[in-house]
């Protein structure tokens, strides 16, 4: 696709994150914020600058970014709508934004606008460097900070920090957002294995705190971390503990925050969210915008691109990977106003295989956990499916240059597993497979969320089932229909009514994935007793990869933890309990005016560091 933000030297930029990441054994990264070894990948065009690092510091020192405090504010008063337009940045989203708790809305572009007001203690860049928000320093071992032995870990917090509404920062909120998102009543969504081993968050001082874990912790620096480990002010949602709470709460919509815009107006009808730049903001710096208005223009990606790259009308627009490539080029081609941009993505589109009977019988059975999949049980079936996958074909449909084919379930780390190409497919071994397991045929729905290669690669893998004798069945249902999480909804991916679903998980994906493993743990299966909430929407269970799992979660020897997932690893893969199709990467629109923009694989949101992003002159 022709897009002169790319690396000239494709290999290169797909290879680039996955080579950084394998440069040294992640933990031990982490435990000494030390130097990773590999330089990101950085393009660089006279319109835009495009880079996947947080702020040239973190680039040149490798160590934790942190901007100091400014000891006077201005208090000046920021323009109402309509925005000068040269200082106004508009963002359009594929889902309408819920909510801006974070901990209570689950749908990315949620974490896009909520991501403006609200900040964590850390992000990390795409070099997995710290990148210091409201936490004033890095534990490491050396500073006395971090236990050795993971069972607690101390947190100095930023001074001299204002809410919105004029209310100090303090370590009070740390710990009131703690007991809210943990709190039952709450309805949260961040309560899973981020917060399960924390017994207690002790007041050192006003701006100091302890974390104290129930057992060794070797993922202690998740807590607090990106989109989803936002601080929520604890003068307003201390008292809400306790009290049924729903993200549709006029409390959840307007939230002052700590960071760079503060929400003006949230329009839950039109989906439309209005901020203003917050003249007391902490950091040193001036952001670019006045105003910003994050809004649900369109729920078609390729809509959502030209309102980008051929009408002008935003600035951004994230998730462009269902766009059909050619159409992204021709729109890129043509256009005058914006450039497509590229993050090597740490996403896996993947086919998951229902090891429950979708058919089963009284209907309120169906992919039930105790019910068996009368093809997908036996492990020869499902060793076939995987043989018989054309990758190189789905690669194509996304495009050579924005996906490759991919073995491996997980993504990144690299270290956790290795090389992730597969060869060719091999029918004569998948038939034989099938012979063996004396299966001639059946039917198999597979289902997916309305988008064009998605479509796609539902043909590509009926053509190759097909080959092998099974009749197949597709299925595309709206995406706000099969991401839903309203239990009352059939046709949701977590009901999985369906032998086979596709789509990329994004599920706890992390610089250390323990929450992403959750999916395939036997105490999280997905079932009408818990309303399908809970991640292990293929209905697998195998005792191994729990106990593998839980040494995970308490192990602090760098080197035995990547043993330990490569064994968790090992086992998804040889039992096949999930089919990987291709690595994705992220891609987006942004306008031709601006000038410099840093994204990192790691951030929920790109609107992480918007507050560093230039415009061109």
């Amino acid at each position: 696709m022709p897009n002169n933000l790319r690396n000239p030297n494709p290999l290169t930029r797909r290879a680039v994150l996955l080579r950084a990441l394998a440069a040294a054994p992640l933990p031990a990264a982490l435990l000494a914020a030390c130097d990773r070894g590999t330089e990101g990948d950085t393009v660089e065009q006279s319109s835009v600058n495009v880079q996947a690092t947080s702020t040239a510091s973190a680039t040149a020192t490798n160590a934790p970014v942190e901007t100091a405090v400014p000891t006077s504010t201005t208090g000046t008063t920021q323009p109402p709508y309509p925005p000068e337009p040269d200082r106004h940045f508009q963002i359009t989203t594929w889902l309408p934004t819920i909510a801006m708790n974070p901990h209570l809305g689950w749908r990315k572009t949620s974490w896009i606008a909520s991501r403006l007001a609200l900040q964590p203690l850390v992000e990390f860049d795409a070099d997995l460097n710290p990148v210091l928000a409201l936490a004033r320093e890095w534990p490491t071992l050396e500073n006395g900070v971090l236990d050795p032995n993971g069972r607690w870990v101390t947190w100095r917090l930023r001074q001299g920090v204002r809410w919105h509404d004029g209310e100090a920062f303090d370590a009070d909120d740390v710990i009131a957002t703690w007991r809210f998102a943990t709190d039952p009543r709450s309805s949260t969504v961040t309560t899973g294995d981020r917060f399960s081993l924390v017994t207690d968050i002790e007041r050192i001082d006003d701006h100091t705190v302890t974390v104290h874990f129930s057992e060794p912790n070797s993922q202690w620096f998740d807590l607090f971390r990106d989109g989803d480990g936002v601080i929520l002010p604890g003068h307003i949602f201390e008292p809400l503990i306790g009290q049924d709470t729903h993200y549709e709460d006029e409390v959840n919509l307007t939230i002052p925050g700590t960071g760079p815009w503060r929400i003006t107006s949230f329009d839950r009808a039109g989906s439309r969210v209005r901020f203003e730049r917050f003249p007391d903001y902490w950091e040193q710096v001036t952001p670019e915008f006045d105003t910003i208005e994050v809004s649900f223009l369109s729920g078609d990606p390729t809509s959502n691109a030209q309102l980008v790259l051929e009408t002008g009308d935003a600035d951004y627009t994230p998730a462009l990977e269902a766009v059909p490539p050619e159409q992204l080029s021709e729109l890129q081609a043509a256009s005058t106003t914006g450039q497509v941009v590229t993050v090597p993505g740490l996403g896996v589109e993947t086919l998951f295989l229902n090891f429950a009977d979708p058919r089963a019988e009284p209907a309120e059975r169906r992919s039930e956990p105790d019910t068996r999949h009368p093809l997908l049980s036996d492990r020869r079936v499902r060793q076939a499916l995987s043989l018989a996958v054309p990758r190189d074909q789905i690669a194509e449909a996304y495009g050579v240059d924005r996906a490759e084919p991919f073995v491996h379930p997980l993504a990144a780390p690299a270290s956790f597993h290795g090389d992730g190409i597969q060869a060719a497919p091999d029918f004569a071994r998948a038939r034989a497979l099938l012979d063996d397991a004396g299966v001639n045929g059946g039917t198999f729905l597979i289902r997916t969320s309305v988008n064009p290669i998605r479509q796609r690669i539902q043909e590509i893998l009926a053509a190759a089932f097909e080959e092998l004798g099974f009749t197949i069945e597709l299925d595309a249902i709206d995406a706000g229909v099969f991401f839903s999480q309203d239990p009352d909804n059939p046709g949701s991916y977590g009901r999985f009514y369906a032998d086979m679903q596709i789509y990329t998980p994004s599920f706890g994906i992390a610089p250390y994935p323990l929450e992403w493993a959750e999916q395939f743990r036997s105490n999280r299966i997905a079932a009408t007793a818990n309303q399908w909430s809970e991640p292990n929407l293929t209905r697998y269970a195998n005792p191994a990869f729990d106990r593998l799992h839980d040494q995970a979660r308490i192990e602090m020897d760098p080197e035995r933890q990547i043993q330990l997932w490569r064994g968790m690893l090992s086992i998804l893969t040889d039992d096949v309990v999930v089919i990987p199709l291709v690595r994705r990467d992220t891609l987006a629109a942004i306008s031709n005016r601006v000038a410099h923009a840093g994204f990192s694989p790691w951030a929920i949101a790109p609107s992480w560091n918007l507050q560093h992003w230039t415009v061109n002159e």
